[in-house]
């Protein structure tokens, strides 16, 4: 895809037919990095709602699927497992980050979810930190910056190594 400018616009990684992106309740972190994301071509979205999830989890044409932060994470774990869905954690930074993360990184692990990793969205990045954790971090964004969620960022890379490590059969 082309940007106005002209420059290349990546999609997303072509092994990749769905990616879900979900984040903790009440989280307001899905929403600017979702957009971001199908602003750079790696749409279309489909937002789910809070209707029946099996229904919602067909495949279509939609290659980013979205679980909105209003919903509760925790009542879509079945059926993304069971459709095994690759899945990206988008977190907001804050004094909450480590916890959140290693909860919910911890129920999608035990339900079988295929995660392809966490990011933080804002706030201060401490890699140091985050490397200590021994959590499944990719890196973090900060909304409004749209070179961070290019296919050539670190970013990419590491989703693309994760994919490959992930099982979805």
């Amino acid at each position: 895809m082309m940007s106005p400018d002209r420059r290349s616009e990546p999609s997303i990684p072509p092994q990749m037919d769905v990616l879900l992106i979900c984040a903790p309740h009440a989280s307001a972190v899905v929403a600017p990095f979702a957009w971001a994301c199908g602003s750079m071509g790696w749409g279309p979205l489909r937002w789910l709602n809070n209707a029946a999830a099996n229904p919602q989890l067909q495949f279509g044409e939609e290659r980013l699927w979205v679980l909105p932060d209003d919903l509760e994470l925790v009542d879509w774990v079945e059926p993304l497992a069971a459709h095994r869905l690759p899945t990206l954690l988008v977190l907001p930074g804050g004094p909450r980050l480590h916890g959140e993360a290693a909860l919910h990184q911890a129920l999608l692990k035990q339900a079988g979810v295929p995660l392809v990793g966490l990011l933080q969205v804002g706030g201060d990045w401490e890699p140091q930190q985050r490397r200590q954790e021994n959590l499944a971090w990719l890196g973090n964004w900060q909304p409004g910056d749209r070179q961070a969620l290019a296919l050539t960022a670190p970013l990419a890379i590491l989703m693309k190594q994760r994919l490959r490590q992930l099982d979805l059969a």
